[in-house]
């Protein structure tokens, strides 16, 4: 910077230097407010896919334990575990199979007035719509694993009295 100024300086007084900056100087100063909203935008965009998960996984959480007495016949029944997992994540799976295709049709359908916005970043770009689909079918996927990491060790007769013959919790109804 100092050979320029010096240059500059050699012609004299009919060329005068005043500040002095390199072009990639004046090139991040003038995108600092883009990048600063891209990095907004990708914060903000994590943020909404952590909410999408734990959202999911509570939902699907809830409507598990809403059927822990329906689990809990099969079994007493003497439906295998395995069986009774499938009967869920297949639920599970669908639900969320359908809520991902409404999705990817609406991200379809509301990108093309967004596009302007984007860019170097096609409305139908693969990995656009892979990535989040992919994270929001990974919490319908949880359920499938767990039962495998720690299978259940409890009779469902026993829970409910059943071994004595009658049930103490619905005795008194």
């Amino acid at each position: 910077m100092q050979l320029v100024r010096r240059q500059i300086d050699s012609f004299g007084h009919f060329v005068r230097s005043g500040d002095v900056t390199l072009q990639s100087t004046l090139v991040d100063d003038a995108l600092v407010r883009e990048r600063l909203l891209a990095l907004l935008a990708g914060f903000f965009a994590l943020a909404a896919l952590a909410l999408v998960g734990v959202g999911l996984y509570g939902v699907l959480s809830y409507s598990v334990v809403r059927r822990t007495k329906e689990i809990g016949i099969r079994m007493a029944q003497g439906a295998r575990q395995s069986s009774v997992v499938r009967l869920v994540v297949r639920e599970i799976a669908t639900a969320a199979g359908v809520g991902i295709a409404a999705g990817l049709v609406l991200g379809r359908l509301l990108a093309r007035p967004v596009e302007s916005l984007l860019y170097e970043v096609k409305p139908g770009d693969f990995w656009s719509l892979a990535l989040p689909s992919r994270y929001c079918w990974l919490p319908p996927q949880w359920p499938r694993s767990a039962p495998r990491a720690a299978p259940p060790r409890w009779n469902p007769q026993s829970r409910c009295g059943m071994s004595e013959g009658h049930c103490h919790e619905t005795a008194g109804k």
